[in-house]
């Protein structure tokens, strides 16, 4: 589940009613647990951290590399003096990968809606979920 069940860390726009109104806008990128719960699967969490295969009908597989806002780690690559900073991201076929903050693949941005919202759709290319 991602209920938000602390109201300070439901992050809502300035003009809410409701959470923290910290936000100026209402939009932020997609976590790795997000993607995880979308369907993503595969690529760095094949093997014993989990079985699920990446979707590639699923509404996240764009054909184009997308960072998520969740940190992967760190390295030193060998020869080098620095440290790099490492995301999970969604590859091309929908599955994981860990990338390389330094290259700059694509954004998705998000947006979060109320329990009440009704969704249609199936959330593949062919049928993606739409507001109704």
């Amino acid at each position: 589940s991602l209920a938000c069940e602390n109201a300070s860390d439901l992050y809502t726009l300035t003009s809410s009613t409701k959470g923290n109104k910290a936000l100026t806008k209402p939009v932020g990128l997609l976590t790795a647990d997000e993607a995880l719960l979308a369907g993503v699967g595969g690529g760095v969490f094949d093997g014993s951290y989990n079985h699920q295969p990446g979707n590639p009908n699923g509404y996240l597989t764009t054909g184009n590399t997308f960072w998520t806002m969740t940190p992967a780690g760190g390295y030193n690559p060998f020869g080098v003096t620095f440290w790099s900073s490492v995301v999970f991201s969604v590859g091309t076929s929908g599955r994981f990968d860990d990338i390389n903050t330094s290259s700059a693949p694509g954004l998705r941005p998000v947006i979060n809606l109320k329990s009440d919202i009704n969704v249609i759709g199936s959330g593949t290319i062919d049928d993606p979920y739409r507001i109704s």
